[in-house]
This record gives C-alpha cells, sequence and structure tokens, in this order.
C-alpha cells in the first residue's frame, strides 16, 4: 500500500493498538445502543401517533 504522507510523530501510528482495538469496541456498543435508542423512540412515536391529532377526553358534554 503506498502513502501519501508519512507518519507523524504522536499521530495515530504512535498509539498503543490495544488501546485502539478497545476504543474501537466502546465506540460500537456506543452506536449500537443510540441505534437502538431511536429505534426504540421511533416506535415509541409511532405508537402514540396512530390516534392521530385527536385524543380521547371521556365524557364530556357539548353545550349549545
Amino acid at each position: 500500500m503506498k502513502w501519501a504522507h508519512l507518519p507523524e510523530p504522536g499521530g495515530i501510528y504512535a498509539q498503543n493498538p490495544e488501546l485502539l482495538d478497545h476504543f474501537q469496541i466502546i465506540f460500537s456498543a456506543q452506536a449500537k445502543e443510540d441505534a437502538r435508542r431511536d429505534a426504540e423512540k421511533k416506535n415509541k412515536k409511532d405508537e402514540a401517533g396512530t390516534l392521530g391529532s385527536r385524543k380521547p377526553r371521556g365524557n364530556v358534554r357539548r353545550r349549545r
């Protein structure tokens, strides 16, 4: 593989590979949790939207 630049000292190349692997695991778990939370929020919103804009008010009589 050809590189367009040389590695800089202190850059990503100088990091501990195990630490980078741990970060990858942590960030992928956070991404999965965020996706699960967004899907759950969407499902809850869809369930609430089944009534439309009208909400049941119970036994309320109209005055004339």
